[in-house]
């Protein structure tokens, strides 16, 4: 009997097999989409709002020159997870599967300075990744090629966010700011204790201006438009008046209400209306939340540093289960999407050295691989291969049963989330480089050794 996994497993090879056809026909007739220019218009400085507002910490920059406007798809990776809800699965990255994985081959590496603790971002033909050098990069995604670098002041270990022709990032300088995607020109920067909390963004047609949400270290969610006007601010409140925010914010529409789900260093998990700002409900868990909460089917999914992962009702915040890992769990989990029939997997992995695989509805464990060193780093879930990073490889994983299909050794620890977008994976490593792999074609030659040294900064090996 054909499994459903299998049947849509194979609908999802088709649809890939005719767009890949069908993209080799326009570009035999010499059809290629034509960048769109134009200009930001200069927003106007906001009124004074408390806290991370405006004032002598806000910088505009001007826009002065015309600049290429990067458009994303829907496939493409554009923020920590994939997508508001973090659940980072990417279900459209259908060309790499268990049948062509020995075909994944290292494509380019790109030396990024210091070690690299942000995960990639992808919106077009573009990667955008921070480094502990204090410098955000924008690289060509097929070649690996330097576009810009912009220096920071502080290192750059969270991940960006992309929209509206635009990059957010934060910075252990305690800023969070806005740059052109197309040059790496400031558009603004605001400064509130802002550097390990990843931005989550909501796009115009949910938003007048669209909305950029992150946590500051000030203990503040803050809500900013796209132009770096302070919406609204909430405070976490505390022991000692504020609870820091460096987890990741994560959004989900919760009967018809958007609302925003982040977690504090005392254990706190919210979930927080962004129409009303009125707490929807709290819970409180054993351990710092550092990592980003995932959502899907109704459930919240939220790992501690108490080493335990939880599973709240989205909803009302009653704790459906808890799972006791082998040790912290600092990277948000992988979910499947959920089905009428099938409430799906999640998967995450501890300090303790194991990954795990449970039950979305009950927490039950399915499957755990142990590997020989801590993982820190947050999966990624492509068409039936789960990619995670484990001490200094990256590893492919069967989800169904936690088997090992391929693996890629680095130089160094991979603590960054892997990114799946454009046909290709993408990871950063301690060893300072960023990595990219695609599917080798057959008239390419065998692929490189990743350990061999590469020239400094990109490094092309495909034919």
């Amino acid at each position: 009997m054909v499994s459903p996994r299998f049947r849509e497993f194979a609908q999802r090879i088709f649809a890939a097999t005719a767009v890949m056809l069908f993209i080799a026909v326009l570009a035999r007739q010499g059809v290629a989409a034509a960048p769109e220019t134009g200009r930001r218009v200069p927003a106007q400085p906001a009124a004074a709002q408390g806290g991370d507002s405006d004032g002598p910490n806000d910088s505009r920059t001007p826009d002065t020159a015309p600049h290429i406007r990067i458009a994303a798809s829907s496939t493409d990776w554009t923020m920590l997870g994939h997508n508001a809800a973090r659940t980072g699965e990417n279900r459209a990255f259908s060309i790499v599967h268990p049948y062509t994985i020995d075909d994944l081959a290292q494509v380019w590496t790109h030396d990024l300075g210091d070690v690299i603790t942000s995960s990639a971002i992808i919106a077009g033909d573009s990667v955008f990744v921070g480094s502990h050098d204090r410098s955000l990069y924008a690289l060509n995604a097929r070649t690996g090629a330097l576009k810009w670098k912009k220096e920071t002041a502080g290192t750059v270990e969270s991940t960006p966010a992309f929209a509206d022709s635009q990059v957010f990032a934060t910075s252990t300088d305690g800023t969070l700011q806005a740059l052109d995607a197309g040059t790496g020109e400031v558009n603004w920067i605001k400064k509130g204790g802002f550097s390990a909390s990843s931005p989550v963004v909501v796009e115009a047609d949910s938003h007048a201006n669209g909305r950029v949400y992150v946590g500051s270290v000030n203990g503040n969610l803050s809500a900013y438009d796209f132009d770096g006007n302070l919406e609204w601010q909430f405070k976490t409140g505390g022991p000692n008046g504020a609870d820091p925010v460096r987890s990741s914010p994560s959004i989900a529409i919760v009967r018809g209400r958007e609302v925003v789900f982040f977690g504090t260093d005392s254990g706190h998990l919210f979930a927080v209306d962004t129409a009303t700002q009125m707490i929807r409900w709290t819970a409180s868990v054993n351990g710092d939340l550092v990592a980003a909460p995932s959502i899907e089917g109704g459930r919240v999914f939220a790992g501690s540093r108490g080493g335990v992962m939880y599973a709240f009702d989205s909803d009302t915040g009653n704790q459906l289960w808890q799972f006791t890992a082998d040790g912290p769990v600092t990277g948000f989990a992988a979910v499947d999407e959920a089905s009428a029939t099938d409430a799906g997997q999640i998967y995450f992995g501890a300090h303790g050295g194991h990954i795990y695989s449970l039950a979305a509805d009950t927490g039950a464990l399915v499957w755990s691989t142990q590997v020989d060193a801590p993982v820190l780093s947050s999966p990624a879930l492509g068409s039936d291969i789960l990619y995670i990073g484990a001490g200094d490889n990256i590893l492919a994983m069967n989800p169904d049963d936690g088997s090992q299909l391929w693996s890629a050794k680095t130089r160094g620890a991979v603590n960054a989330a892997p990114s799946l977008s454009q046909a290709m994976l993408f990871v950063g490593s301690a060893d300072n480089n960023l990595y990219a792999f695609g599917l080798r074609r057959q008239d390419d030659p065998p692929s490189v050794d990743p350990l061999a040294t590469p020239p400094p900064g990109a490094s092309d090996t495909s034919s």
